[in-house]
């Protein structure tokens, strides 16, 4: 997995500097058809997130890969959520309208029915092919069940084959990705025990997030949790919250983990997605 060094070829102080003061002069500077390996660049030279969110903003053309291979991309270089979230607005043209009014981020995520969206609930059985329900991470092969946003992700829709079953553990093996994945279930945590687990994480058809239209399904299979989800857009995109701190997915507060000791909270108004660190 690539990542992004921590090695600074010049003072960062400098590169921050001049890039801002390049942005906010009326010199013909072309910062225009940046890419999303550009993006990886400067952050890679040193220059803050809040600069590259600037640069990105104010670039005159969009050039970005907002696929969910380049986003796929981004994440596993480490750029902040904020940033590739800053460029999938570009792309879509999103910001504010000719009247200053800012965008109304909900009218993107429509709510279609559960039972249109999510394949009927299974009992998965080994040697058979799935496909995954929702995303979820993995690092080093494993994965653990409260679902920490690190390493690599397994995007939803991924086509798996169940290899073996424990008490509490469950491997899949996913040939395009050429890797064995041990998911644990720590039922403290989940709340579920392992058969219940893998109907969660396994289905025999492909959950339908087309139906939520391109831009919501973009960001379902990146990762990306944006403001105005769903809660069932939600889980589709950042798995189910552990069950010892969001007890109730009926609850308007769930508790995520991003590592062992990071964890997020995130807020819902309505059955949307309305308030959580770094989200927009």
């Amino acid at each position: 997995m690539t990542r992004i060094s921590r090695y600074y070829p010049f003072p960062k102080r400098f590169a921050v500097t001049a890039l801002a003061l390049l942005l906010s002069m009326n010199f013909q500077v072309s910062l225009s058809a940046m890419t999303n390996g550009d993006v990886i660049k400067m952050l890679q030279a040193g220059i803050s997130e809040d600069t590259v969110q600037l640069a990105v903003r104010n670039d005159s053309e969009d050039n970005y890969n907002v696929e969910p291979d380049g986003l796929i991309e981004l994440k596993e270089a480490d750029v902040p959520e904020a940033v590739i979230q800053e460029i999938i607005r570009k792309a879509n043209g999103e910001g504010e309208d000719s009247s200053g009014a800012a965008v109304v981020w909900e009218d993107a995520f429509p709510d279609v029915a559960h039972d249109k969206v999510f394949p009927p609930v299974i009992n998965p059985v080994e040697g058979q092919k799935y496909f995954t329900r929702i995303n979820f991470w993995a690092e080093d092969g494993e994965s653990i069940a409260t679902n920490y946003s690190r390493g690599t992700l397994i995007p939803i829709n991924t086509e798996v084959e169940l290899i073996r079953v424990k008490s509490d553990t469950f491997r899949i093996r996913i040939a395009e990705m050429g890797i064995l994945v041990d998911v644990e279930n720590v039922e403290k945590y989940t709340g579920v025990d392992i058969r219940e687990l893998l109907s969660r994480y396994l289905a025999e058809e492909k959950t339908r997030i087309d139906l939520y239209g391109d831009e919501a399904a973009t960001h379902i299979r990146a990762g990306i949790m944006r403001l105005g989800m769903t809660k069932d857009q939600v889980i589709l995109t950042r798995g189910y919250p552990p069950s010892h701190r969001t007890a109730s997915l009926d609850l308007d507060v769930w508790v995520y983990w991003s590592s062992r000791f990071v964890q997020l909270t995130i807020v819902f108004e309505n059955g949307r997605l309305s308030e959580g660190r770094g989200l927009n």
